[in-house]
């Protein structure tokens, strides 16, 4: 069972209204409880009679004043107009007096008075009402209609002191009959009072246990436990913040399970990479050494491949080539010259000049070394097959094996091709002793626009100081370099 604000609101104002009228009977029946000299029978009968009817106007008063609440209604028309008889009544209980009795006239007086105040206090209050329904008014006006009923009381007890000694019989009954209902009455207003205690303790109850409930989620889901889900059933406040709580649950538990799934994508992705990467790195060191078999066959170490990686690298960067292309020229260079193997050393050896039935053998490593390299997904050995095919050919068209012209020439084959013979001129091979670095140079810049292409030519000049140092550090004399990139 679920109880709304509004519930504890209404039932609350409800059980004030019951104290209320418990209060009211209380001066009634102390009023009644007095009886009349013989003298005055007639005059009394009148007043207890003006009495009667303001006390039965004052419960209609708190009647309508409970509906007022309850319904939240601002129709005040009927309280008003009760008041306004009350207020008549008490003038013809004034008139009705001993003109000598000063004491119930003043008491009288400040009854009017107090009746007046209370019809003001109702009309606040249904202004108040309409901006704070659960203000303070009521607690005001009971305090007023217990001053205003008072008042009436000690305006008659002034009156009527002789009376108790006019008439023992009457007196006797009467306070026979007051002790009675003073005993009722204080059952009823003690029996309200624990009434009301107990349904507000009861009230109290149901309206925190929701609460407690979502105070007790709360810790479960910091603990981590997002599966707990709170059951309320009510569709007030409290149901709307287990609504909002449970969605907020579910969408926790959401972004974990997504979180979880995106971390297990991300770890499968990483670890293909790095199976991708291990086997790239197998795939380059398999080629490296099968370079490293050529270059052996026309040369003492493999130190050639090494320098040409580096120069690559160097003179790729210095013309502002991407990443990717700058690390495939890296691990591609090296096997320009991969068709060697498919030479006879007796041709690669050979310290005299070549005669054209050789030249042309030796002419045919390139297209050995793309026949060995084709058909690979790797980007790199991709790249490889075009060095490897290309790094002969000339700007000019002069070169071999297709005769490629200008820019038709793959960049990755025009940059190979310099630094290829930039090295093989500081180099020293069966048949020629090495260039001096200046001399080689000299050579490399008198071919631009001829054998290299003038814009890479131009960017392997300008960075000779980095090229001689390569060169100077990857020696023949010196093995056992590490083969790693640059980044």
């Amino acid at each position: 069972m679920a109880i709304s604000f509004r519930t504890v609101r209404n039932s609350g104002l409800g059980v004030m209204m019951l104290i209320v009228v418990l209060v009211g009977i209380l001066p009634t029946l102390s009023l009644v409880r007095v009886a009349k000299p013989e003298a005055k029978i007639s005059s009394e009968l009148a007043t207890l009679l003006n009495i009667v009817k303001i006390n039965s106007l004052f419960y209609g008063v708190v009647d309508q004043l409970d509906d007022l609440v309850i319904e939240e209604n601002s129709d005040i028309g009927p309280i008003l107009r009760s008041l306004d008889k009350v207020i008549v009544y008490a003038h013809e209980i004034e008139k009705l007096s001993d003109a000598s009795d000063k004491g119930r006239a003043k008491e009288i007086q400040s009854f009017i008075k107090n009746a007046r105040i209370f019809k003001v206090a109702v009309v606040s209050y249904v202004e108040e009402m309409k901006y704070d329904p659960a203000g303070s008014s009521v607690i005001e006006m009971e305090i007023l209609m217990k001053k205003a009923l008072g008042d009436t009381q000690r305006a008659l007890t002034v009156s009527v002191k002789d009376v108790y000694e006019d008439i023992q019989t009457s007196r006797l009954e009467m306070s026979y009959v007051l002790r009675e209902s003073q005993n009722i009455s204080l059952i009823g207003l003690f029996a309200g009072i624990l009434a009301a205690i107990l349904v507000s303790i009861i009230f109290a109850k149901m309206l925190s246990k929701p609460i407690r409930d979502l105070v007790d989620g709360t810790k479960r889901i910091a603990k981590g436990d997002l599966s707990f889900r709170l059951k309320v059933d009510a569709k007030d406040e409290i149901g709307f913040l287990a609504d909002a709580f449970n969605q907020m649950g579910e969408r926790l538990q959401k972004h974990i399970d997504n979180e979880k799934e995106f971390a297990a994508a991300k770890l499968m992705v990483e670890l293909e990479k790095e199976r991708i990467k291990e086997l790239e790195n197998i795939s380059v060191e398999t080629i490296i050494k099968l370079s490293k078999t050529a270059e052996y066959k026309d040369q003492d170490t493999g130190s050639h491949i090494l320098r040409i990686s580096y120069y690559a690298q160097a003179l790729a960067k210095k013309m502002k080539m991407d990443s990717t292309f700058v690390k495939d020229i890296f691990y591609a260079a090296p096997m320009h010259d991969i068709g060697k193997i498919g030479i006879p050393e007796k041709i690669l050896l050979k310290r005299g000049k070549l005669s054209e039935e050789e030249f042309e053998i030796i002419k045919t490593h390139t297209s050995i070394g793309a026949a060995i390299l084709n058909g690979s997904s790797s980007e790199f050995l991709q790249m490889a097959f075009v060095i490897a095919l290309t790094h002969h050919e000339r700007w000019d068209g002069s070169g071999y094996p297709q005769g490629l012209k200008g820019e038709d020439i793959p960049m990755a084959g025009r940059i190979t091709a310099i630094v290829d013979a930039f090295d093989a001129l500081v180099s020293r091979r069966p048949y020629k002793e090495p260039f001096e670095d200046s001399n080689a140079l000299d050579i490399i810049a008198a071919s631009r626009g001829t054998h290299f292409d003038p814009q890479v030519c131009d960017s392997f000049l300008a960075i000779k100081d980095e090229i001689l140092s390569i060169e100077k550090t990857y020696q023949d004399k010196n093995p056992g370099y590490i083969y790693q990139f640059d980044e």
